[in-house]
């Protein structure tokens, strides 16, 4: 998983050297996303990550490197895309969205960047990070930001309520042990 410091850097505009793509969106926007990139990180190498059902795409597609993620290879996937840590990892929001829409999150990586389907880039920081999770359809129906708040708040209640009664059932439990044997006396 990407670490804290992924979600609190910019946009690194210089030293980037290795940019990978992940289509979580439609494929037919990938060649202009592809150019958007290496307008951007300038003379970066641009990897692009398919889905299967798109590798159709292939030959439009102008990058350095071209993976087709097959369904077969989910489990080997990962690891070998997490060895060699990205400088920048790119995804796509709106629009459809597909089953490689959490992998960006899991690779190792100095940043995040999100495309809009006009090719705005924007960093995707701790605080624009709900409003990524709720375009690409990760929490299921589109959520506003108050509602994401309230229910991570109220899970946070929960959890802390549950602890508290855990350890009052553990000490009661105890103190139940410790004075059984005087009152069967």
């Amino acid at each position: 998983m990407s670490n804290l410091l992924t979600f609190l850097r910019p946009i690194p505009l210089s030293g980037v050297q290795r940019v990978l793509i992940v289509q979580t969106g439609s494929g037919s926007r990938l060649p202009r996303l592809v150019e958007r990139s290496r307008g951007l990180f300038g003379e970066a190498r641009v990897e692009v990550l398919l889905r299967e059902g798109d590798a159709s795409l292939r030959d439009e597609i102008d990058a350095a490197s071209i993976r087709v993620a097959r369904w077969e290879e989910r489990y080997s996937l990962l690891p070998e895309l997490r060895r060699h840590p990205f400088d920048v990892v790119v995804l796509q929001v709106g629009g459809a969205t597909t089953e490689l829409r959490l992998l960006p999150f899991l690779l190792r990586t100095r940043s995040i960047v999100a495309f809009d389907e006009e090719l705005g880039a924007r960093a995707v920081t701790l605080f624009r990070l709900p409003g990524v999770i709720a375009h690409l359809g990760i929490l299921g129906e589109d959520r506003t930001r108050f509602e994401m708040v309230r229910r991570a708040i109220a899970k946070i209640t929960v959890v802390f309520l549950r602890s508290l009664l855990s350890v009052f059932v553990l000490l009661a439990s105890n103190a139940w042990l410790r004075l059984r044997p005087f009152w069967r006396r």
